[in-house]
């Protein structure tokens, strides 16, 4: 399923959004050659209360979340998953 049907699916269905949060964790001071770590969690139902989580190896010391879409589109479609019988 592409992105932009996925996310027109989930608008349209009308559920609750999806509650995300993010962080990047980053090595040891002058530990440059050593990579980051990204997280992306999303709630799967619609109180907010059973999470599932992403994670992702990136530059060091790279502040911005490189595979932020592809994070989030997972996190979309665990989301539908939990709610569509078709």
């Amino acid at each position: 399923m592409g992105r932009h049907r996925l996310l027109v699916r989930f608008i349209v269905i009308g559920f609750t959004p999806v509650s995300p949060g993010a962080d990047v964790m980053h090595p040891a001071p002058g530990s440059d050659d050593r990579p980051s770590y990204t997280s992306l969690v999303g709630s799967i139902d619609t109180s907010g209360v059973r999470y599932v989580s992403t994670m992702e190896v990136q530059t060091s010391r790279k502040e911005i979340i490189e595979a932020m879409e592809s994070m989030c589109t997972v996190r979309l479609q665990a989301f539908l998953d939990e709610h569509m019988t078709d």
